[in-house]
């Protein structure tokens, strides 16, 4: 499989793998798929006044998987909690050049980030 420069950038190079840290816990976290089934994300964020502040992620799968989570910690960092999870599929595939047959990828991506704001609900603010 030929894969994009992109892709293979956030592959060899993963931004914010692993949980995320600091002297807060984890406030949030969120996982979807399953490693039996070829592809699993999880992500883990900060959250204070109810903005994901920063984000971390583990994931099994196929490079595209790999790309996909690493580049959306960087581009859902700074977002609302409630929005989190409002990824432009198509806009996030052509930007890395994701085939078609692997847009299960960002869509379980997206459902980790949806269970990460449900994970959220009802707990409130972290403030500094």
């Amino acid at each position: 499989m030929q894969y994009s420069d992109l892709v293979r950038e956030y592959f060899e190079r993963p931004r914010h793998a692993g949980p995320v840290g600091g002297p807060v816990a984890t406030a949030a976290r969120g996982t979807a798929g399953r490693v039996a089934d070829g592809v699993f994300v999880q992500f883990t964020a900060q959250v204070r006044a109810e903005t994901a502040t920063e984000l971390g992620f583990n994931a099994y799968g196929c490079p595209y998987t790999i790309a996909i989570a690493s580049r959306l910690t960087e581009t859902r960092a700074g977002k609302p909690i409630s929005e989190v999870a409002d990824i432009d599929v198509a806009g996030l595939a052509a930007e890395l050049g994701i085939p078609d047959e692997k847009l299960v990828c960002i869509l379980t991506a997206q459902d980790a980030l949806a269970a990460l704001a449900e994970d959220w609900k009802g707990r409130g603010t972290i403030e500094d």
